[in-house]
């Protein structure tokens, strides 16, 4: 089911939070998608103005996130007077804690919060619990988030790597309501942000990926040396 929104008024903000920047400054996949989702909430009539949050998190680049990121916006065709900069944040509670200072000097109504899905449904330091807590009733918006990573360790076997597009799973699931224990475990991991599977045997593990690959297809796997 699609989720619904509210129509905007005039001063209705979707706050995109940062991501760390790659070594040359350039965004990485993963913020591309977040600010895509926001700009498909301006295009679409939920927000009007943009509160993009960011400092400088990598030492490599003099670049800070939020100055990135609105670059971005406006390469893409937002107005520069309708984006806001918050650029002094390193982790989402700074972000909640920062935007509220900067919220708290102008006039503003709805507030959407964008952010990856793992990032928005993990267990700990939820990003949306974090913004209510700092005074700030967000609605949160998650974007599709470019690869799943589950990992699976057997007792003494190598860690097992699955990548795959977090979109081919969103479908299936949408799509099968009645799906296999193994998609519906895969949907956790997700939107949990899970860090690893525990497969206790050789026979588990290929059970694993044929089970994985009735859901995405041919999937690429490989084995790391961690214990």
């Amino acid at each position: 089911m699609r989720r619904k929104y509210i129509t905007s008024g005039n001063n209705d903000y979707v706050i995109v939070l940062g991501k760390r920047l790659a070594d040359d400054g350039s965004p990485l996949p993963e913020l591309y998608e977040r600010l895509e989702k926001a700009i498909e909430l301006y295009r679409n009539g939920v927000a009007d103005r943009f509160l993009v949050c960011g400092g400088k998190t990598n030492e490599l680049t003099e670049k800070k996130e939020s100055e990135v990121m609105k670059e971005y916006l406006v390469s893409r065709g937002v107005n520069t007077d309708l984006i806001i900069e918050e650029g002094e944040s390193a982790t989402t509670l700074s972000n909640g804690r920062f935007c509220k200072r900067i919220l708290k000097s102008i006039p503003h109504d709805r507030l959407y919060l964008v952010t990856s899905s793992y990032h928005m449904f993990r267990p700990y330091l939820n990003p949306k619990r974090i913004f209510k807590v700092c005074g700030m009733p967000v609605r949160g918006v998650h974007s599709v988030d470019s690869n799943v990573e589950i990992y699976g360790k057997s007792v003494g076997k190598p860690v097992l790597f699955i990548y795959k597009d977090r979109a081919v799973l969103g479908r299936f699931l949408r799509d099968n309501p009645d799906a296999r224990v193994i998609a519906k475990d895969v949907a956790t991991a997700v939107r949990a942000g899970r860090k690893k599977y525990y497969l206790r045997s050789d026979e588990a593990i290929k059970n694993f990926i044929e089970e994985t690959e009735k859901v995405f297809g041919k999937t690429e796997v490989r084995f790391s040396e961690e214990k």
